[in-house]
């Protein structure tokens, strides 16, 4: 195997593959990537559960394939000039990569010896804006459990309505994050793997559409120059309907801004346990106060607001992450009882819908 590519090029297929990569894991060759180069350089990364490969030019004298440690090929590449090329060059058990002064000869192991990810009929498939879809899990993921006992709850369950629109929502007991959107995608309900929802949003960056294909078992997206796989979560997914509240009369509308460094400010001397911030709710204010073993702390905030006198208490740090997700705009925020699940709305955010769990203080 024999090319030469810009370095441009080859660090930006390698980046986005090697995320994939464990950096712990039993199998020598699962460190590696896999470097096929025949008309174009494919870059091919896998853990066994997801499967990146992206595709870059490249000038091709010698076709070929191997694999190379990922993290040493990359901080190697990343280290050369931007304008310069580097040349890659394959023979017995070592790849020769050089680009002007700079020559490194790294070990390989065969090409042959990367496992491949079983191919496989999907259900469905269809095409969706990058934008929109990147949305929908930015939006969604910062939900997601990371408990091991509830694994179904690792990552992001896409489905349809019963209207056939899009739904992405994610759940960990503590809060609840949905979008949904009326594009015209069909797909199998699976639950995505947290891994996969974070490599992928990174891969949707600079490309315009993507390809979705769903199955029971796996999901397949592609776009220009990169193809992700990736087995889904084998579980049953809950029932997370039943977690957004209906009856919630209670509207309070504020800035999203304000009211996130507000309380920011005031769980600094909370608990660091529950990061419980209390909140009394009137006409036109919202009192966000903390008592805690080191200290107490009390702030107001402006809000619309033209229900009874409310008291509830919530995770700072859910809050928080709630509220970042509403690009500057404003927050509503629909209360029940004290202990009632609070329902969230994003002013800038069409199709979103929050959840937080209350806390006792």
């Amino acid at each position: 195997m024999k090319l030469t590519i810009t370095q441009q090029d080859l660090l930006h297929v390698l980046t986005k593959a090697v995320g994939v990569v464990e950096r712990r894991n039993t199998i020598p060759v699962l460190a590696n990537v896999k470097l096929q180069a025949d008309t174009a350089l494919t870059v091919k990364a896998s853990d066994m559960d997801i499967e990146v490969t992206a595709t870059g030019q490249a000038d091709v004298t010698t076709s070929g394939a191997t694999t190379v440690n990922a993290d040493t090929l990359t901080s190697i590449v990343k280290r050369l000039g931007k304008s310069s090329v580097v040349t890659l060059e394959q023979a017995d058990d070592w790849l020769t990569v050089s680009s002007g002064r700079s020559n490194f000869k790294l070990a390989t192991l065969p090409a042959d010896t990367f496992p491949e990810m079983a191919s496989s009929d999907y259900d469905h498939s269809g095409t969706i804006e990058s934008d929109t879809l990147a949305q929908m899990f930015n939006k969604t993921k910062f939900a997601m459990s990371t408990e091991e006992t509830r694994y179904y709850l690792n990552g992001v369950y896409m489905h349809n309505d019963d209207a056939g629109g899009l739904i992405i929502v994610a759940i960990d007991g503590h809060r609840l994050a949905k979008m949904a959107s009326d594009v015209d995608l069909t797909v199998a309900p699976v639950i995505v793997p947290r891994k996969t929802v974070l490599e992928l949003v990174k891969l949707l960056d600079d490309v315009d559409t993507v390809t979705v294909e769903t199955s029971d078992t796996k999901l397949r997206i592609k776009g220009d120059g990169f193809t992700l796989t990736s087995k889904v979560v084998d579980g049953t997914y809950p029932q997370y309907e039943r977690v957004i509240p209906t009856g919630n009369d209670k509207t309070m509308t504020v800035c999203a801004k304000e009211f996130s460094e507000a309380s920011a400010r005031v769980s600094l001397v909370s608990d660091d346990r529950t990061k419980a911030v209390k909140l009394n709710v009137s006409d036109g204010v919202c009192v966000l106060s903390v008592r805690g073993q080191t200290g107490n702390a009390v702030e107001e905030v402006a809000v619309e607001y033209d229900s009874d006198d409310l008291e509830a208490g919530y995770n700072s740090k859910y809050l928080a992450e709630m509220m970042a997700q509403a690009e500057g705009g404003n927050v509503e925020m629909a209360f029940g009882s004290p202990m009632d699940p609070a329902l969230v709305k994003l002013s800038e955010v069409e199709g979103f819908v929050g959840v937080v769990m209350p806390v006792r203080m």
